[in-house]
């Protein structure tokens, strides 16, 4: 091959790849206004041929196209708040937002709540996952009102807990004093709907929180083994709140409840559920104080049960919330 026929073909190869990277830099729209460009012409000696199919598809087989041939757009990362991620969650009259998310990517989305809607924040600690409010007095009201959010890890793995408290103050027309700091449970459960649905729609945007990363919060719930091999659950929690999430549990789990005593802290429940009797266990949940919180068990009513009550923990830890 001679030097000129060389040089040719390497001007050639740098006018393509020009080409090609113009292409990739333009704007996505730019192939629909394309138009056909004469042939390439070749250098004296090179012939061109006409490209082959590499997977051919065999006659007599029939090819079905979709009418819409546009690319699907990708699915989202973030969690719909319809899928449950988002769960204002109620025992007795304590109320709090359960979210499917680590604490570090729920920070980020409380502080841009306040941001959005122009709620001035006093002080803040993403290391203890608090915030607190300025104090803020409502239009037409003598009253002057804050919030105080607080952010904990869930039962569950990768969940957050977020709570939220009020206070106010009346103003002593007469006086010029305010009252002592009071709570109103009806702006509470307004400002968590509102930052439940506020949450629910921006779970796409939850970036990590690289602040919130170090956040010391504590883990609630552990599985812990006896020497007989059973297993019991540890929860940090109140023990109405406890006693609570477990019959939210049961209620998930669909588990026929016999008998439920709060006094003596314990349920008796059929496992597995939808099986015929004959295949059907007893068993007594107790729920004990003990420590900084509860401690859950699970007793067989009948022989060569250890297992399933083994189970029938694992089965709890798993719905608790």
């Amino acid at each position: 091959m001679s030097d000129l026929l060389i040089k040719r073909l390497q001007v050639v190869g740098w006018m393509l790849l020009a080409g090609l990277l113009s292409g990739c830099a333009g704007k996505p729209e730019q192939h629909l206004e394309g138009s056909i460009e004469a042939p390439l012409e070749l250098p004296e000696g090179m012939q061109s041929r006409q490209l082959k199919e590499v997977f051919a598809i065999p006659e007599g087989v029939d090819v079905f196209l979709p009418n819409d041939l546009s690319a699907p757009r990708p699915a989202s990362l973030g969690l719909r708040s319809e899928q449950g991620a988002v769960r204002l969650q109620r025992i007795e009259d304590d109320s709090w937002l359960l979210v499917e998310l680590v604490p570090s990517r729920v920070w980020p989305l409380l502080l841009n709540f306040l941001t959005e809607n122009s709620i001035l924040v006093q002080n803040s600690n993403a290391t203890q996952g608090m915030v607190t409010t300025e104090w803020n007095r409502r239009p037409g009201s003598p009253a002057r009102e804050r919030f105080r959010f607080s952010l904990e890890r869930g039962l569950r793995e990768n969940t957050t807990q977020l709570m939220v408290s009020h206070q106010y103050e009346k103003q002593d027309e007469g006086a010029g004093s305010a009252s002592g700091a009071l709570s109103n449970s009806s702006r509470k459960e307004d400002m968590l709907r509102r930052l439940a649905q506020y949450t629910a729609d921006n779970l796409d945007q939850a970036a990590s929180s690289f602040m919130a990363q170090v956040m010391n919060l504590e883990k609630k719930m552990y599985l812990r083994r006896e020497a007989d091999g059973q297993y019991h659950l540890e929860l940090k929690l109140p023990i109405r709140r406890a006693w609570g999430s477990l019959r939210k549990a049961i209620a998930t789990l669909e588990l026929e409840v016999l008998d439920e005593d709060f006094d003596e802290g314990t349920y008796t429940v059929a496992f597995p559920p939808g099986v015929p009797k004959r295949s059907t266990g007893y068993y007594v949940l107790r729920v004990t104080a003990g420590g900084q919180g509860v401690k859950i068990h699970a007793y067989p009513l009948g022989e060569d049960q250890e297992e399933a009550a083994r189970n029938l923990i694992l089965q709890i830890r798993d719905h608790l919330s």
